[in-house]
């Protein structure tokens, strides 16, 4: 279930950025690919007529500490939790 969605377009124009919109796309894919955000997924769609859309939806604390851990962000120990 997607939570929310933006076209990058939209999303671009609504976020101040000065980066010119390419730019700006190519960074928003850097975090979507990477999954920097933490309590949500991220993903990428393109609709019908071409737009690319960044979707999102939040996910479990489980899948969190998980993705967390893997990166170094958390200990292994359930006591820091």
């Amino acid at each position: 279930m997607v939570a929310g969605a933006f076209d990058l377009v939209h999303l671009h124009a609504k976020s101040g950025s000065l980066s010119p919109l390419k730019h700006f796309a190519y960074d928003v894919r850097q975090v979507v690919s990477q999954q920097t955000l933490p309590g949500y997924e991220l993903i990428l769609t393109r609709d019908p007529n071409g737009s690319e859309r960044l979707n999102f939806k939040p996910i479990a604390v489980e899948a969190l500490t998980t993705r967390l851990r893997k990166r170094g962000l958390i200990s292994n120990s359930e006591d820091n939790l």
